[in-house]
């Protein structure tokens, strides 16, 4: 649901990921791999809601997901505001 009917999941994070390629941004590798990681995250989602009985497993990867998908928006824009001020 993420994916489809939700946020987007990594889609709208893959569009910017080829904007800022277009660009000519260095960037677009950080967020071509938050866009992944989203939709892995997603997927994570989609199979823990339909299983019958709670997973503790699927549980603790959407953890670990969340936690790499945080990792890898703080290093897209991080890298973006460091550029930006660069310019400034």
């Amino acid at each position: 649901m993420i994916e489809r009917r939700g946020t987007g999941g990594g889609n709208f994070r893959l569009m910017y990921a080829r904007f800022l390629d277009e660009a000519g941004y260095e960037e677009s590798a950080l967020a071509g791999k938050a866009a992944e990681l989203w939709s892995t995250l997603a997927e994570s989602f989609r199979s823990a809601s339909e299983q019958e009985e709670p997973k503790p497993e699927i549980w603790s990867a959407i953890g670990g997901g969340t936690d790499a998908v945080l990792e890898a928006e703080e290093r897209l824009w991080t890298a973006l505001a460091g550029r930006a001020s660069a310019a400034a």
